[in-house]
């Protein structure tokens, strides 16, 4: 590991999440001569679990992702209290844990650093760590999650948490929404459940609300619950994740980097309505590293540009998905239920291409045929409540 003044690395990509992992991986799997150095503030990459569904990705991507991937399954499941239904589209999960110890591989051990408690950007293409050494590189990339700023929307807050059970507990696929749980009027609320291994199982209690936290215990208690409801012994807890993802019921402008790269949540990069991001992820990076490969220096300006645009492009895809979030959230919360309960009606390929960001006219005109469970006029309300 270089930290010599004069020195310059190709790309520092500071915050260890989901966003820069993925952009490590894809730069060391295009050009393994690229030196990259990826800095993590905390002592140790916080334990989480992100999925995907099959199609929102390409052939090639999985192709290169796949030994990341830490489960699999060939379908999943929904629920709700008028029918349970199987959709048939293979479901996708990369554990922290796992991706770490393929980047340590890709990287080399002392290229990934931990316990940077402090980093300060100064420049597009320099840093200072610890409030002491100032490194350079080419590029620099911003991956440490959301800023603290005043947002208008609501939140998708969640509790997951990974148990071992003394029993078998009997599922096959995952459980990406049961929505047979207790409905509040101000918010919408369902567990998602991943069968790990045969006698381990992830719960997380997800819930789309206007608060911004919630009481933990709560959580814990309705996974429990939800347990016993489904005749699961819990046994012991393994890990736990807690999390809280801004929905905008606006497209929101254009953020401003002040000519320093962003990604992941501080660039508003998610899917607007469900949340998901790591196939937004894998296209960027995989933008990121076809640039790479067609320039013998990397350009921090650039590749700036090459940012910004990806940037401005995905903010377009999400306004028709802002539009569901407000005739969604500014409904009367009664609807809440019987409208996802209605989209899980429609035809498998809707859905896959909703996850997928990729609704053609047609499928957008599909969701709203047929006899949705919202009025024309709360429909007019939140289309206008811009």
């Amino acid at each position: 590991m270089n930290f010599e003044k004069n020195y310059y690395w190709d790309f520092i990509l500071i915050g260890a999440g989901l966003w820069n992992s993925i952009i490590a991986w894809y730069l060391k799997q295009y050009n393994p001569k690229l030196n990259v150095l990826l800095l993590e503030l905390s002592s140790s990459v916080k334990n989480h679990i992100w999925s995907f569904h099959q199609n929102d990705i390409s052939s090639s991507q999985y192709m290169l992702i796949k030994p990341l991937i830490t489960y699999s399954w060939p379908s999943y499941q929904v629920k709700f209290p008028k029918f349970n239904r199987k959709i048939f589209s293979g479901y996708y999960s990369i554990c922290s844990k796992h991706l770490n110890s393929y980047l340590i591989r890709a990287l080399g051990i002392n290229n990934f650093l931990f316990n940077n408690k402090t980093v300060e950007i100064i420049t597009p293409t320099s840093i200072r760590i610890n409030n002491k050494k100032i490194i350079n590189a080419n590029c620099i990339i911003d991956g440490r999650g959301l800023k603290n700023s005043q947002f208008d929307g609501i939140y998708q807050i969640f509790l997951g948490q990974q148990w071992n059970l003394s029993s078998p507990h009997g599922l096959d696929i995952p459980i990406i929404m049961d929505a047979t749980v207790n409905q509040k009027n101000d918010e919408y609320h369902f567990i998602y459940t991943l069968p790990l291994t045969p006698n381990s199982l992830m719960i997380e209690d997800t819930r789309y609300t206007k608060k911004p936290f919630l009481k933990i215990d709560m959580l814990k208690k309705s996974i429990k619950d939800y347990a016993i409801k489904n005749r699961w012994k819990l046994k012991n807890i393994e890990r736990e994740e807690i999390g809280s993802i801004p929905i905008a019921l606006k497209n929101e402008k254009i953020i401003k980097f002040k000519k320093i790269i962003c990604v992941g949540l501080r660039a508003n990069l998610l899917h607007a309505t469900t949340g998901y991001s790591l196939p937004i992820a894998i296209q960027l990076a995989e933008n990121i590293a076809k640039y790479s490969i067609t320039t013998n220096q990397i350009n921090s300006t650039v590749l700036f540009k090459l940012v910004k645009k990806f940037i401005i492009n995905h903010q377009k895809k999400q306004r028709f998905f802002c539009m569901l979030n407000r005739l969604f959230f500014l409904s009367n919360s009664r609807c809440h239920l019987d409208i996802m309960q209605y989209f899980y009606t429609l035809p498998d390929k809707i859905i896959r291409n909703f996850y997928a960001n990729k609704l053609s006219f047609f499928d957008k005109i599909r969701i709203f045929s047929g006899k949705p469970p919202i009025s024309l006029f709360q429909a007019l309300y939140a289309f206008l409540n811009l």
